[in-house]
């Protein structure tokens, strides 16, 4: 979604009528083509994710490069066909796509987002791309802060489940002791509880089961 919304948000920045007139390699020469570049070294500028950014055609089924952000001599000049196969930039023609895995060109291995750009017949897109290694560090920052969150939630829950334990194997222990002294024939003072729990509850249900023995005693005993 993150590659898919920053595609869109720099093809919304561009009018695709712009790029009619670079038809031929050669064109990398004008004037116009060097300020159309340098404004998408500007744009790739505004993200530190994005490794590359690109403006391709569809030349009837080709994809053709036009601007290549690149300042290497692996610079893609414009008419040069991109020949690997990525089904998410076709899509990138008609709505906002992106690449479902890491995929790999002659330039590298990259996580890339596709949008379309409006105002012109032809079909263009705008391409960005960000380095594996980039996606893998976010990958493994994402997976480790889950993992800190996982142990926390583990720890409390242990913790938690320790003190509910010994809140209520106490209080079970003690209606134990208070039966043991009943069968043994002596009634022990009154439960006294007051942690707002069913435990009290039971206490108060104790109690009364333990008053109505000792009335039944004494009413033997006359």
């Amino acid at each position: 979604a993150r590659l898919e919304n920053s595609a869109a948000f720099i093809a919304g920045a561009l009018n695709g009528a712009d790029f009619d007139d670079i038809q031929k390699p050669q064109d990398v020469a004008k004037d116009s083509y060097q300020q159309k570049l340098e404004l998408l070294r500007r744009l790739q500028r505004t993200n530190p994710d994005i490794s590359y950014l690109y403006i391709m055609r569809n030349d009837q089924g080709r994809i053709r490069f036009v601007l290549d952000t690149d300042d290497t001599p692996r610079q893609a000049l414009p008419m040069r066909i991109y020949r690997a196969e990525m089904p998410a930039m076709h899509v990138g023609f008609s709505r906002p796509s992106s690449d479902e895995k890491i995929s790999a060109d002659e330039w590298g291995h990259f996580m890339s987002g596709y949008a379309p750009i409006r105002g012109s017949k032809e079909q263009y897109l705008v391409g960005l791309d960000m380095r594996a290694d980039e996606v893998y560090r976010k990958f493994h920052r994402l997976q480790a802060a889950g993992l800190i969150s996982l142990g926390g939630s583990i720890a409390l829950a242990f913790l938690l489940s320790r003190l509910l334990a010994r809140h209520f194997v106490g209080g079970i222990k003690t209606f134990v002791a208070q039966c043991e002294a009943i069968a043994s024939g002596s009634f022990p003072p009154k439960l006294t509880r007051q942690t707002g729990d069913e435990l009290d509850q039971l206490a108060a249900a104790f109690n009364q089961m333990a008053l109505s023995l000792s009335q039944a005693r004494d009413n033997l005993s006359q």
